[in-house]
Formats: structure tokens, sequence, C-alpha cells
């Protein structure tokens, strides 16, 4: 199980988050992803398929619409 020793620091971000990571990524592991997404508020987690720690440069085009369409939901949500 993963803990972060700041992780009081991480749970106190008022912005929500979206996680993206790779399902094979060997800098990140998913449990730790996970228990980030856990602890901050608002937050999510988007696992990207296949290996890699930089989905931003490997996929740069499914990256940002994850994000445009992660924005896009928590504007729709503060719009109700």
């Amino acid at each position: 199980f993963y803990t972060h020793k700041r992780a009081y620091e991480i749970a106190s971000c008022l912005v929500g988050s979206e996680m993206c990571i790779r399902d094979r990524d060997r800098l990140t592991s998913l449990a730790s992803s996970k228990y980030m997404a856990d602890i901050i508020p608002d937050s999510s987690l988007k696992i990207f398929p296949g290996a890699g720690h930089i989905p931003f440069l490997l996929e740069p085009e499914i990256f940002v619409q994850s994000i445009l369409n992660f924005v896009k939901e928590k504007n729709d949500r503060q719009n109700i």
C-alpha cells in the first residue's frame, strides 16, 4: 500500500485533478496514482493503455482530449 509522507499537503489541494497515468508506468505505480486520486477532493484517475510514463508525449491527442473532458465535466457541474 502506498503512502506519501506529504499526503496531508496533497489532500489539501483546492483544485480537482485528473491523474493521467499509463498502465505500465514504471515510475509511478497504479496504486500511487489511485491513492492520489482518492485523497485529492474532486479528482479522478485516467489510465492510458500501454507502457510509459509520459502520456502527454506518447499520445498527445488522447491526453489533451482527456483533459478537455475533465475540465468540461467540472465546468458543467458548477453551472448546475
